[in-house]
């Protein structure tokens, strides 16, 4: 698990903070570089039970940086995609850290 937890981290530090506004299409590009860059190596995770709740924020969260934001779908706006990223994170926060 210790050695998983800085890659985890290091994807979630990957996106941009929308707190301070939406990021334009090089940031966005960016984040996206880094999340593919660290995605192999959230792979496998430590606890069987987060791997379909690690890989659909890597796919939301990729999609997100790939659209900037995307138009259509589940999650047309950085908020609605970063709330359920937040939700999914979360989930995999308890496994990691235990609460």
């Amino acid at each position: 698990m210790s050695d998983w937890i800085p890659t985890w981290q290091a994807a979630q530090d990957a996106l941009p903070d929308i707190a301070e506004g939406e990021p334009d299409e090089e940031t966005c590009s960016t984040a996206l570089v880094r999340l593919r860059e660290v995605a192999p190596d959230l792979r496998p995770t430590p606890d069987d039970s987060i791997d379909e709740t690690v890989d659909r924020w890597l796919l939301i969260a990729e999609e997100t940086m790939f659209e900037c934001p995307a138009d259509t779908g589940d999650f047309n706006s950085f908020e609605s995609a970063y709330t359920e990223l937040d939700l999914l994170g979360d989930q995999i926060d308890v496994v990691v850290y235990g609460s």
